[in-house]
């Protein structure tokens, strides 16, 4: 697909309350016609490089105030594992936010009060950055077997964990999104 030099993290935004947190990336790709073909094919090259790998953290983000510990965190899947038919399409705005209805009542245990904060703020932050215009790809833990050969054995420590990515062509950018619960 591309090289990772080829990637620029050109925005990254983190929220955390108490366990919950809520990060966003854009990233910008040079030096490639990526935009050019479908989103299936932009998804599969996407997987395994540093905009859709394990690592939630990017030197990019050195020295910089985050909220979250991202050198910390993962993505609870064994990424080499994934395939573009794990990934779920929702296609507009409105399917997206009919996933964020459903995902405020999940099992937050103890936690619904915080949960909601976050989930209001990580929302404010992607409508300030997006209309998910093209929709959006998803990838969760919870559509996975327990022991899927697909997670990666720290998925156990994460209650929800929520990626989405966005092919954002106006403005030739990738977009990704995670909400996290541990």
């Amino acid at each position: 697909m591309t090289e990772p030099s080829q990637i620029k993290l050109n925005l990254f935004y983190t929220i955390c309350k108490e366990h919950q947190w809520f990060l966003i990336y854009e990233f910008q790709l040079t030096g490639t016609d990526i935009f050019r073909l479908t989103d299936k094919e932009i998804l599969k090259g996407l997987i395994g490089t540093r905009i859709l790998g394990n690592s939630l953290y990017h030197s990019e983000m050195d020295d910089k105030d985050t909220e979250v510990a991202v050198k910390n965190l993962s993505r609870p899947y064994k990424i080499e594992k994934i395939e573009i038919s794990d990934f779920k399409f929702l296609k507009s705005k409105t399917e997206f936010e009919k996933w964020l209805a459903k995902f405020r009542n999940e099992d937050w245990q103890d936690d619904r009060e915080d949960a909601q904060v976050l989930i209001d703020k990580g929302e404010n932050q992607l409508w300030s950055r997006t209309n998910l215009k093209n929709g959006v790809w998803f990838l969760s833990k919870k559509q996975f077997e327990e022991d899927s050969d697909k997670l990666d054995e720290l998925h156990w420590i994460y209650l929800h964990f929520e990626t989405f990515i966005e092919i954002d062509r106006e403005y030739e950018i990738i977009r990704t999104f995670d909400f996290g619960y541990d």
